[in-house]
């Protein structure tokens, strides 16, 4: 599958090569099979090569042949600044582009697929069918959200995030279950001196969100969405947590004397969890 394009603007992807691939083993083999047993059957007029369905065959497989020589671009466009996606020409219809509100997934050929908008037909997109991709996809064309996992969206986290934060940061556009923020996705905000801390510390922020949530459960302490819990900064070692707080602040460094109230601290050594009325 060829990647045309991946950053925080644009997913762009052909399926042509794929699709190339297999018609020119599927195809290409056996039309040249059958052509090579036709030509050294050509002397005997009697031959079974003549009055089978071989050479039929070799005409079909042959065109299979060519058809992954030359196939049609299979090219989708994710514009996610603009919510849409670029669908590729299929049967008689031109390329169209949609809202990805109104994209339909589906199953194709074991792959996750998108329903044409205009024949219903699902073609392949990347990714396997029920492996999480959907919610890539959901995440990737929510602008309002962080970028999600993968290396090649590291480059443009800043500045993706930067641009969320000048907007306000404004709520997300579609629903989805995975916990996504910009620490747990690689881009962590905070002053200097806190990022100067947590890199002396072993485990990623997302660990020590898992303790505390772990612990929440366990005392029986609802936390109706996972953003509910917010993480404030770091304090004699210790990660500080708390419900409700305001999103999206910069991570800081408490002083020492700093008296705290109704929080969760996460050892950053033990990762045992306390917490404080």
């Amino acid at each position: 599958m060829k990647i045309e394009r991946v950053d925080d603007e644009f997913l762009i992807f052909d399926l042509g090569f794929l699709i190339r691939k297999t018609l020119i083993i599927v195809g290409g083999v056996p039309a040249f099979a059958l052509a090579w047993a036709i030509y050294a059957d050509m002397d005997n007029l009697y031959g079974d090569t003549y009055f089978s369905p071989i050479p039929g065959m070799t005409i079909v497989m042959f065109v299979m042949f060519l058809y992954g020589l030359f196939p049609p671009s299979r090219r989708f466009v994710l514009d996610r600044m603009n919510g849409t996606i670029t669908f590729p020409r299929h049967l008689f219809f031109h390329r169209c582009t949609i809202p990805f509100s109104k994209v339909v997934p589906g199953y194709s050929v074991g792959m996750l697929g998108f329903a044409h908008p205009y024949t219903g037909i699902v073609l392949s997109v990347l990714g396997q069918y029920d492996s999480g991709w959907w919610s890539f996809y959901v995440l990737y064309m929510d602008k309002n959200r962080p970028l999600p996992q993968g290396d090649a969206f590291d480059p443009y986290r800043e500045k993706d995030f930067l641009r969320r934060k000048a907007e306000g940061f404004p709520k997300p556009i579609y629903p989805n279950t995975i916990l996504v923020t910009d620490a747990y996705m690689g881009y962590i905000y905070g002053t200097d001196e806190f990022k100067q801390k947590l890199s002396k510390i072993k485990h990623r922020i997302v660990y020590y969100y898992d303790r505390v949530s772990w612990y929440c459960k366990k005392h029986e302490i609802e936390i109706p969405n996972d953003n509910d819990l917010v993480l404030i900064g770091i304090w004699k070692k210790q990660f500080v947590f708390k419900l409700f707080a305001p999103e999206n602040v910069e991570y800081i460094v408490l002083p020492d004397d700093t008296v705290l109230t109704d929080c969760f601290l996460c050892d950053s050594n033990t990762a045992e969890v306390k917490y404080i009325k």
